[in-house]
């Protein structure tokens, strides 16, 4: 399994929960949390109900749509997954006393108390495919909890255009600062949190909050602070805090990377049963946050009650299956990785996901965490993705009115990343998660030589904002000045240096007839502006930006402008020319030999139509000329500007013309689904299953870690199929191999794919 899933896994989503009658609930002495999972969502008229449904009728937001559709292009945004559960089966269930707690429209699932004896009958309904136990976690505490500074603080820098007060350590080790200098804040993001409760209506750091929604899926309404049927009062106080680390603001004390992004918050977490935290609820919220636009899901929970080592291999703990559905449908998924130690494998699910981001804990010195957990994850991908501080992180007394306190675990480091990642999106909102994920990692400060302790290492959120291209701040300063004339700023940076006489402003009155003005460099640093009298204009002013820097990258801000502009009052105008501009996602998606892609232009233009690989290196240029209004397409055969086939891989397409830009990420894959060897570990013999899209002469290779080949299992010409290939553990001269790494190699005539795996003796 590899470490960066392509982004050809993602498709799309949306759930609606219901909770059964308090009535209805079965005593938990006489029966036991099971999942229970259905053969289809009723079959007749299934295919029917998805054709004529919308996401309005599916309750997908019009925000949830719009972030899809940077992964997948599905017919109105929805698939399958949106379909309910259906009723009848639910119903037959009921009618046999088995209390149904949640629905999952992304399982086909319910979750459900049934009374003792009756599990072992359910698999005798026909509509029933297969059922097991609601999975637990329960937390494992931090010690050292206490109202001071971190051990090694860094104090306050007259650079930095905020005060963040003790919160400076935090978030000067990863260069958040910086990016707040940038006017890049989070804003136009919404995260959303999975928690034990928020009380952000208390505390003078929230005073500034934005929370566009909440929902307590413990109680079934949209109360997630403490409520009078929960005993004390400390239900909330985990998931304020980390609400606190991730958005709270209040200068001089405590400011989150993301203190200008919107939020969502679900209370998934009963902290009044051990510390019991139940994936049913944990799924339930997600789905919710999903369906209600959310960008970034943060999740300082975790799952391991029910699931043995072997089960944390990326696709078999439910709320992993969960967070890779969200990934799929355009959502970030930042989890903590958990606080079991330095023990290998220690990791908890859903960190385990192969596209979610599991994050570790370091100190102030940017050291590891003791109570830090580390990977790998059980098919040996590393694991975490990164770390932050989460060791003595300043956070809100909960129930206070302005305290501080200092707190540990991964718990803390984990809403550090999500805030970074919503940095990183605000300056780049068509980003997709994977190209936010390897932003954080590749910018990292182990990059180059990952490990199942630090991952990819300590996150840099200026490198991290920098790394996708030219930055603007999220949003201009416009000042009135005398008359009719006003003055205009923006900031922008590239990790390459922008070229001052590049930075211009383009103003109108109309979609249609933007004029440029250059901007020049002010007294502040990156910043870029001009006064303008605006006469002529008309009482309705409408501009964007756009930068190239040293290297040749020109960006316009915002990044689809002139259809999406700013006005002369600062605010966002959306669609200001015809929605019929779209680039569609390619087809097929991953592709072997070629790929076809799509796009409508409302007027005529100049198109200019490239890919690009990973690394932003330009492959080959597609269309470079006039096109006509209408609907056009244009078939990539794999090769670059040379003609030569290039290799496996993540590409992206970048479609631009004179109204409109966009891109799409594509993945070729000329060999389908090289598998994780299995089982693996093994001790005496393993399966290679790959599938094989065209004739092709396949060698079939095991080398050892030096280099130096074991044996060749393959050397021959075959047809389309897939096969699988046992090795037995034997060398080529016939003798077993020791213990170790060992690396399969399957070449395809120029294209060569390999994995890990490991012989245990």
């Amino acid at each position: 399994m590899i470490n960066h899933p392509s982004l050809s896994q993602f498709c799309s989503f949306a759930i609606l929960l219901l909770f059964c009658p308090q009535s209805t609930v079965v005593s938990s002495s006489s029966s036991q949390k099971y999942w229970i999972f259905f053969t289809d969502k009723g079959q007749a008229g299934s295919l029917q109900i998805l054709g004529d449904a919308t996401a309005r009728h599916l309750a997908v937001s019009d925000r949830s749509l719009k972030r899809r559709l940077k992964v997948h292009a599905s017919p109105g945004g929805v698939d399958f997954r949106d379909l309910p559960v259906h009723a009848p089966y639910i119903e037959t269930l009921e009618r046999d006393g088995i209390a149904v707690i949640t629905k999952s429209r992304w399982l086909n699932a319910v979750s459900a108390r049934v009374p003792a004896g009756k599990a072992s009958r359910l698999e005798n309904y026909p509509f029933i495919k297969k059922i097991q136990r609601v999975g637990q976690y329960r937390r494992r505490p931090v010690e050292g909890d206490e109202k001071q500074p971190p051990a090694f603080p860094i104090f306050k820098s007259t650079a930095n255009r905020l005060d963040y007060g003790m919160s400076l350590t935090q978030n000067a080790l990863m260069q958040v600062p910086e990016v707040h200098d940038l006017g890049i804040n989070g804003t136009n993001v919404i995260i959303g949190l999975l928690d034990t409760g928020f009380n952000y209506r208390q505390h003078s750091a929230f005073a500034f909050i934005d929370v566009i929604d909440e929902f307590d899926f413990l109680n079934s309404d949209n109360v997630t602070q403490n409520e009078n049927s929960e005993i004390g009062s400390d239900q909330h106080n985990h998931g304020t805090m980390t609400l606190a680390v991730a958005g709270g603001f209040q200068e001089g004390s405590l400011i989150g990377p993301a203190y200008r992004s919107k939020f969502l918050l679900a209370k998934t977490e009963d902290h009044y049963h051990e510390d019991i935290i139940e994936e049913d609820y944990w799924v339930a919220g997600l789905e919710w946050l999903e369906r209600n636009g959310a960008d970034i899901v943060s999740s300082s929970l975790g799952y391991d009650d029910w699931y043995s080592y072997e089960n944390l291999d990326g696709n078999t703990a439910i709320t992993t299956i969960a967070a890779d559905i969200a990934v799929k449908k355009g959502v970030l998924v930042v989890n903590s990785i958990g606080n079991e130690g330095q023990v290998a494998g220690s990791i908890i699910a859903p960190a385990d996901a192969d596209s979610a981001i599991a994050v570790g804990s370091v100190t102030s010195r940017n050291t590891l965490s003791y109570f830090s957990s580390i990977g790998p994850t059980y098919d040996q991908r590393i694991k975490p993705e990164v770390v932050a501080m989460g060791s003595q992180v300043y956070t809100v007394v909960p129930n206070s009115n302005g305290e501080f306190i200092s707190k540990n675990g991964t718990s803390f480091a984990c809403p550090l990343v999500a805030g970074i990642a919503a940095l990183i999106l605000s300056a780049h909102p068509e980003l997709t998660p994977m190209q936010v994920r390897d932003a954080l990692c590749l910018t990292a400060d182990r990059a180059q030589q990952p490990d199942n302790y630090y991952g990819w290492g300590l996150v840099n959120a200026l490198d991290a904002v920098l790394h996708p291209g030219i930055v603007f701040s999220n949003l201009p300063t416009i000042q009135q000045l005398e008359r009719n004339r006003k003055a205009v700023m923006i900031r922008a940076r590239s990790k390459y240096g922008i070229i001052p006489d590049s930075v211009a402003v383009f103003f109108s009155s109309a979609p249609d007839s933007f004029v440029r003005y250059p901007l020049r460099a002010t007294d502040e640093v990156h910043e870029f502006g001009a006064e303008f009298s605006l006469d002529g204009f008309g009482e309705t002013v409408n501009f964007y930006f756009s930068a190239i820097d040293s290297m040749g990258h020109r960006a316009f801000y915002p990044f689809d402008a002139p259809k999406t502009t700013f006005n002369t009052q600062g605010g966002i105008i959306i669609e200001t020319l015809p929605s019929a501009f779209h680039l569609y996602q390619n087809i097929p998606n991953p592709f072997v030999n070629s790929t076809l892609l799509q796009y409508d232009l409302p007027a005529a233009n100049h198109v200019l139509l490239e890919i690009y690989n990973i690394r932003g290196r330009l492959v080959k240029k597609l269309v470079d000329e006039e096109k006509k209004p209408g609907q056009h397409s244009v078939v990539w055969n794999g090769r670059n500007s040379a003609g030569q086939l290039v290799a496996n891989g993540v590409y992206e397409a970048r479609f631009h013309s004179a109204y409109f830009t966009a891109r799409r990420m594509m993945d070729l894959a000329r060999i389908d689904m090289l598998q994780q060897n299995h089982p693996n570990p093994f001790n005496q013999a393993t399966t290679i299953r790959y599938e094989l899209q065209q004739p092709a002469h396949i060698r079939l290779n095991i080398y050892n870690t030096a280099g130096q080949l074991v044996t060749t299992l393959v050397d021959e010409q075959q047809q389309p199929a897939t096969y699988k290939i046992l090795w037995n553990g034997l060398n080529q001269n016939g003798t077993f191999v020791s213990s170790g790494v060992y690396v399969y190699e399957l070449r395809m005539d120029e294209i060569i794919t390999c994995r890990k795996m490991i012989c245990l003796r």
